[in-house]
């Protein structure tokens, strides 16, 4: 069972400036139980069997599932898990889909990662971040 207070962040990407970045991003917070990783879609289902989470952090172009297809996956099996986007690229048909299919966020990955912390910092319960 997880502590009340505390987080645990998943972080999935085929990036390791980008593991290294949100571990950097993420670690100064007080409330954090553990920081994982994870690099396919079957880790990521692996992990989530294992327990829920309440955010998600998903980028869309790392694993090995195509993006809208697996956001939606993710909505249908966990709908009440909020779902942030991470992304390099993208356009306004693909905001549009992430937004209707159950997205709350969506960061540019290369040039708004900062803005991981101001999410989690917005939330007004104990989170658990998965960076897909």
């Amino acid at each position: 069972m997880r502590g009340k207070n505390k987080n645990t962040f998943l972080i999935v990407d085929d990036s390791s400036f980008i593991f290294n970045r949100l571990i950097d991003l993420l670690g100064d917070l007080k409330d954090i139980r553990k920081i994982d990783t994870a690099h396919t879609f079957t880790e990521v289902a692996g992990k989530l069997e294992l327990k829920s989470a309440d955010v998600i952090l998903l980028d869309v172009r790392s694993l090995d599932t195509e993006g809208l297809g697996l956001l939606s996956i993710l909505k249908d099996l966990y709908p009440k898990v909020s779902i942030t986007i991470l992304s390099k690229k993208y356009n306004k048909y693909y905001l549009d889909q992430w937004k209707k299919i159950g997205a709350g966020y969506f960061i540019e990955k290369l040039s708004d990662i900062d803005r991981v912390k101001e999410i989690i910092l917005l939330k007004k319960k104990p989170v658990s971040v998965f960076v897909v």
